[in-house]
């Protein structure tokens, strides 16, 4: 019988060694974060018109997009998923 019950408890104790180390595994990919860049072309008081800004855009490349669409004034900026900037 001890024997039977000390096989029980290795068995337990493997199996939740197991579970725990694949949550630790996989809990940084559930983790990460994101972001979004932002170009918005800006005419106060107006209007504004917004898109999703690829990575390597900089103000540059942003304020001339919002030349084109009629913008005066431009933002670049990041949302993240615990704030922006």
């Amino acid at each position: 019988m001890k024997k039977i019950k000390l096989i029980a408890v290795v068995v337990l104790l493997v199996v939740g060694l197991s579970f725990a180390k694949v949550v630790t595994d996989t809990s940084p990919a559930v983790a990460q974060s994101w972001r979004v860049k932002v170009c918005s072309a800006v005419v106060p008081g107006n209007w504004r018109d917004s898109t999703m800004a690829p990575d390597d855009w900089y103000i540059d490349d942003c304020y001339g997009w919002a030349q084109s669409v009629g913008g005066t004034e431009t933002q670049l900026g990041c949302f993240f998923d615990d704030g922006y900037s």
